[in-house]
């Protein structure tokens, strides 16, 4: 079977509307236009827009009553008493003092609105926290065994590498609330599909590699 070429931008773009939206405004760049979208009714913000917002870590609340969902990413899982306390200030002030666990180290808020979100996003950049790349076509955050330290089989010590990946590909150093530099944030947050990756370095199942796109683990040599 002879192999079939590779579709054009135009036939990309005509076809996949996540592709087209991010081509008509890049989600990022919504940073510019925070206040369009606090000024515009909820139940006339474009769809467009919503879909953008995922790059923020943000979907609709269910139901949709105007308010919405942020993802912070705890990178490896490793969350510093700072950060703690700044997701529960923030809990307390925006969301109705709950907050969700999920199954790849991040914390979920709710209720959270668009004219508090500037606020939201410098207080986690305090506590060097992000939810950019929390939802959407991109990296999302970068998991690792929660034992690592201190599993006697472990092989080697994977903290430092995971640390040094999200440093990497976890962070736009120009997108608000994020804390860290990145050297290639434009491939990080344009992607066709998201990625998950995770470290582990005791088998797969320390880092729940069964909700894993990518695993990095380690192996012992004979």
């Amino acid at each position: 079977m002879p192999k079939r070429e590779a579709p054009s931008w135009e036939l990309v773009l005509k076809r996949n509307s996540v592709e087209r939206l991010k081509h008509d405004l890049f989600p990022t760049e919504l940073t510019n236009q925070w206040n369009r979208l606090v000024e515009t009714p909820y139940e006339k913000l474009p769809e467009e827009d919503i879909v953008r917002l995922q790059w923020f870590g943000m979907y609709h609340d269910k139901p949709k009553i105007g308010t919405f969902m942020m993802r912070v990413k705890i990178p490896s899982g490793i969350l510093t008493p700072t950060g703690l306390n700044a997701i529960g200030e923030i809990s307390e002030s925006f969301g109705r003092d709950q907050g969700e666990l999920t199954t790849r180290q991040n914390i979920q808020l709710h209720y959270i609105t668009l004219d508090r979100c500037p606020e939201i996003f410098d207080r986690l950049k305090a506590a060097a926290l992000t939810t950019m790349g929390g939802c959407g076509d991109v990296v999302r955050n970068i998991t690792g065994c929660p034992v690592a330290g201190v599993d006697r089989d472990e092989l080697f010590e994977r903290r430092e590498i995971a640390v040094h990946a999200v440093e990497t590909f976890g962070h736009d150093p120009d997108a608000p609330g994020s804390a860290l530099h990145s050297p290639v944030a434009d491939g990080v947050f344009d992607r066709l599909r998201l990625v998950m990756s995770a470290f582990a370095n005791i088998g797969p199942a320390g880092a729940r590699a069964f909700v894993n796109a990518r695993m990095h683990e380690g192996i012992e040599n004979e």
